[in-house]
């Protein structure tokens, strides 16, 4: 039931994200709803369900126009690179953390674009505009993580 509410979960996220994440830009920066949900998870350090959302990059590039394994590649780099910083350095989130990963992460995923079309603006608006979703969706995802897990404990 877990796996099945997860992959569920994965394909909503990137429904949205080719459909509403699309329309909600501001300056041109979008954000990148699977990603930031993997960072949360990682963050938070449920490594059990991260591996799922690292899974996403390749249902993202089947509807992506970039070439195929971009999205992938790219987010197990940043979940090997996240993940390990995480548990060897990091054993806390704590507020600059998050928001440290947040930018890292959004300003990795954009490299390519910057190359090709050379608009910093835009990667600015876009690690400025991921970082603050990015921390909404992570301290959600950890209130209500916690609070499953005090019900789990309880009954």
């Amino acid at each position: 039931m877990k796996k099945t509410i997860n992959i569920i979960a994965i394909i909503l996220a990137v429904i949205l994200q080719i459909t509403i994440a699309t329309k909600i830009d501001i300056y041109y920066s979008m954000i990148n709803l699977p990603l930031l949900i993997m960072i949360s998870l990682i963050l938070i350090k449920r490594f059990d369900l991260v591996i799922w959302w690292v899974a996403s990059g390749i249902l993202l590039d089947l509807v992506s126009p970039i070439k195929f394994g971009f999205y992938t590649i790219t987010f197990i780099i940043i979940y090997l690179f996240t993940s390990f910083i995480v548990k060897k350095i990091f054993y806390q989130s704590q507020f600059y953390i998050v928001i440290l990963f947040f930018t890292a992460s959004s300003i990795i995923i954009d490299i390519p674009f910057l190359i090709y079309h050379f608009n910093s603006q835009i990667l600015i608006g876009n690690f400025i505009y991921n970082t603050i979703v990015g921390c909404i969706i992570y301290w959600f995802l950890k209130f209500y993580l916690e609070q499953q897990s005090i019900i789990k404990i309880k009954t």
